[in-house]
């Protein structure tokens, strides 16, 4: 329950002083005049707690850690249900795009995942990890041809990426290329000399 300045708010907040007034009137605010201005706090403690669940709804980092949360005690339909509202709510959300489609593989909604990610791409979400994720689903449906774009478009986002290039290289063993697999497992073991096992 800060006290803020009628300026101020309405400068971080874009409220004017017709909607202070409003909710000066529903008994929301109070109004506090002092040397020349008007500061106003919440009326009662009891607003602060919806309050900040509701901002926490529409703030896509916030409804992803509460995915994440909701996802790491098991609850994958919950996490799964988060993950898509903080995708409507901002798009390019990369991390909510990818932990949406991770989470649907871990359920074995494969399609699903694969349609997540496709979407994003075709919005225009540039990032390595959708390619990986996606690399590794076609590869898991035994489609290597089009895992093989899909890791080469990821390293082409960065190619420092040592699962990556491990990934492409099993893709080109699997599709029996054993010389392009042989050169993508050197350039993992490059980058990651502890991952020589793999």
């Amino acid at each position: 329950r800060l006290t803020l300045e009628e300026d101020q708010i309405e400068r971080q907040c874009g409220v004017g002083k017709h909607l202070l007034i409003h909710l000066i009137e529903r008994r929301l605010l109070r109004a506090d005049p002092r040397t020349g201005s008007t500061y106003y706090e919440l009326s009662h403690d009891t607003l602060v707690v919806p309050i900040l669940r509701d901002r926490d709804e529409r703030d896509p980092d916030a409804v992803v850690r509460s995915a994440d949360a909701e996802r790491i005690s098991g609850n994958y339909s919950t996490a799964i249900g988060l993950y898509e509202r903080a995708v409507k709510l901002q798009p390019s959300n990369v991390l909510a795009n990818v932990q949406w489609a991770t989470t649907l593989t871990q359920v074995g909604r494969f399609e699903e995942a694969a349609g997540v990610l496709t979407t994003a791409v075709k919005r225009g979400v540039r990032h390595e990890s959708l390619h990986h994720l996606l690399g590794r689903i076609y590869a898991a449906k035994g489609n290597q041809k089009t895992a093989i774009e899909q890791y080469a478009e990821a390293l082409k986002l960065n190619d420092s990426l040592a699962t990556a290039h491990a990934d492409l290289a099993a893709a080109y063993r699997d599709d029996k290329q054993p010389d392009n697999a042989v050169r993508y497992y050197e350039r993992s073991i490059a980058l990651d000399p502890q991952n020589a096992q793999t």
